[in-house]
């Protein structure tokens, strides 16, 4: 088997090898493939006879042409000529994160089935290359596995950021909690802060607000108002609330008309938190249906997470009558509000092209492997079948499958920072975390360039290296020493200059 890092992958790979194969075909059946080995003999004959004597020159011709074609054989041979199978069954993708089944081609569950269905076929593809792409794909696939994952934060968010109070009835319930409870709890605890002493005050709420925030009282399902007496656990619904049962002791009004009602009016308290009907409960159950399970270990282990979501399900929904008292701005100073501003107003425009980016990446990744595997036996056969031409190909292949390991290695460290830098995951967001996503939107593309131009540069230097060795058998030993050191320093030059387009090219698309 051979294992791909997308699912568009598994369909580009085999489809980029099927056109190496037809060009391949037409270039060797044309006879264009023949064109470079007619180069090397006229070559080979003209530049002895014009810079040398005859009995010199000849030498040089036979032991050029003799090194040059055995070289050009080899290369086509290993580099060139398709000779090992490429089956589409063969091809597999296995997502090293969640619990997805390996995926085959035909077997993705996606519409890329249908979209390649009958087009992908089994084709061959070079020795030498199918072993780069294999070794490629394997070290992109250990370096993946090593890292790790983390679970996905971000989608957790955005989940949540879409999530509305869809049902009717629980829309209702939480437009009449927050009337019948939340705001006579508020108006109380506004009363009690105002005619306490400071040290009684303290001594009632202070623990309460050093656990949760001076802004818990500020929403629906404070803990404040759960846990100090006098406040949820004595105000009651004014109307049945379906779900929970009829007491006489609390519901007396009623059953004094001797129709005794079928459901009863809770406490505030019982209301929001009970097991089976509690409307913290109900709320939560807006949310995916996978959601919970999902990421059900942050919630164990930081139950505040789940009122931060609650919290933005309420905010999200606006006939619900309540706005959360909470602000990421206030308090702070001017230079603080003028930068949450400032950061508000970029997301409107920076955070559609950073997740357009980041779901465009591995499909633009998929179309350049295949694009490459499409062109290369052209540029092989318009670069003379060299070596130099087959190792840069090698160091090009290498560098954009391991894209798919820096494109994980950066969503890691995005989870990462969003558990480090955002004080509310769902409700509210800090200019500092608005910084770090843009911060990681240009990580995403400045990192593969990055890549890309360093593989690169290795790739020209390594490329004249050998080159350079191989044409050595060309000349007279003297001559080694001289062009082996002429060839390190341009491999070197070549280097820098193309680290340093990769880092402007970087630069322009920031």
């Amino acid at each position: 088997m051979l294992g791909v890092q997308s699912f568009p992958e598994l369909y580009t790979t085999v489809l980029g090898w099927m056109q190496y194969q037809n060009a391949w075909d037409m270039l060797t059946q044309t006879g264009i493939a023949t064109i470079p080995f007619i180069y090397m003999l006229i070559k080979n004959l003209i530049e002895p006879y014009t810079s040398m004597g005859a009995k010199s020159a000849a030498e040089i011709t036979m032991r050029r042409i003799e090194v040059e074609f055995f070289g050009m054989l080899l290369v086509i041979f290993l580099a060139a000529k398709p000779i090992v199978t490429l089956d589409p069954d063969v091809l597999q993708f296995a997502p090293v994160c969640g619990q997805g089944k390996v995926a085959t081609v035909g077997n993705t569950d996606t519409t890329y089935d249908k979209a390649f269905e009958n087009i992908v076929t089994p084709t061959q593809v070079p020795a030498f290359f199918y072993f780069v792409m294999a070794a490629s794909e394997g070290m992109t696939s250990g370096m993946t596995s090593l890292l790790g994952c983390q679970p996905n934060l971000r989608e957790m968010i955005e989940d949540v950021h879409l999530t509305k109070i869809s049902d009717p009835t629980i829309r209702q319930q939480t437009q009449a909690f927050y009337q019948q409870c939340f705001m006579p709890a508020r108006s109380q605890y506004l009363r009690e802060q105002k005619n306490m002493s400071q040290s009684e005050f303290d001594s009632t709420f202070k623990s309460y607000q050093d656990k949760y925030g001076v802004a818990d009282t500020e929403w629906l399902g404070s803990h404040t108002y759960r846990s100090v007496s006098g406040f949820y656990d004595t105000l009651h619904a004014s109307r049945a609330v379906p779900g929970f049962p009829y007491d006489e002791t609390i519901d007396w009004d009623e059953s004094q008309t001797g129709n005794k009602p079928e459901w009863g009016k809770p406490s505030c308290k019982a209301w929001w938190e009970d097991q089976n009907n509690g409307l913290e409960k109900q709320l939560l159950t807006q949310l995916p249906t996978s959601w919970l399970t999902q990421f059900k270990t942050y919630f164990s282990d930081s139950p505040d997470k789940a009122d931060d979501a609650i919290k933005s399900i309420i905010d999200n929904t606006p006939s619900t009558g309540y706005q959360g008292a909470n602000s990421t701005v206030t308090g702070h100073g001017y230079s603080h509000v003028v930068e949450a501003i400032g950061s508000e107003w970029s997301q409107l425009t920076e955070y559609p092209k950073l997740y357009a980016t980041e779901q465009a990446m591995p499909i633009i990744r998929a179309l350049l492997l295949m694009v490459i595997y499409a062109f290369l036996p052209f540029i092989l056969v318009f670069t003379a079948f060299r070596f130099k031409t087959v190792i840069i190909a090698s160091f090009v292949i290498f560098s954009l499958i391991y894209w798919a390991y820096l494109w994980h290695f950066v969503q890691y460290v995005d989870q990462v920072l969003i558990k480090a830098m955002y004080s509310n995951w769902f409700h509210e967001q800090s200019p500092q975390a608005t910084m770090a996503d843009f911060i990681i939107g240009a990580m995403m593309l400045v990192l593969p360039m990055g890549w890309f131009s360093i593989m690169g540069a290795f790739g020209v230097g390594a490329g004249n290296i050998f080159q350079g060795a191989f044409d050595g058998l060309n000349k007279p030993a003297g001559a080694v020493g001289e062009q082996a050191g002429k060839i390190g320093e341009g491999a070197a030059n070549k280097a820098v200059d193309t680290v340093t387009s990769g880092v402007k090219v970087a630069g322009e698309l920031l």
